[in-house]
């Protein structure tokens, strides 16, 4: 299954520095196909059509956005990441949002 997404309309794209920078401040390399989903969508919506990878019965489930690194209206990664950083266990960082308005973040490591 691929999820496709859009580009939310209160982000704006991000350069390959940008990237670059951002994966010197969490201290972490990403894999090649993320880095070209982020600078394609810097984050990015889960098209609305694409309800195949809700994964419970309510429908609420399953990944509703993905987190700007930068230049979002709301929270970005780069601000979860200052936040969450004396939270988190070392090496996890916030990537999204559930569907369904529950405001619960998904963390990657």
């Amino acid at each position: 299954m691929q999820i496709t997404f859009e580009m939310s309309y209160t982000v704006s794209p991000i350069t390959q520095q940008e990237f670059t920078d951002f994966e010197t401040l969490i201290g972490k390399t990403f894999p090649q196909d993320y880095r070209q989903h982020k600078l394609t969508y810097n984050g990015g919506i889960v098209n609305e059509l694409n309800n195949a990878h809700i994964s419970n019965l309510e429908g609420s489930g399953g990944i509703g956005s993905l987190l700007p690194i930068k230049y979002g209206a709301g929270v970005t990664m780069e601000r979860a990441h200052e936040l969450t950083t004396p939270i988190l266990p070392t090496g996890y960082f916030t990537i999204g949002r559930t569907r369904g308005g529950g405001g619960y973040y998904y963390f990657f490591k």
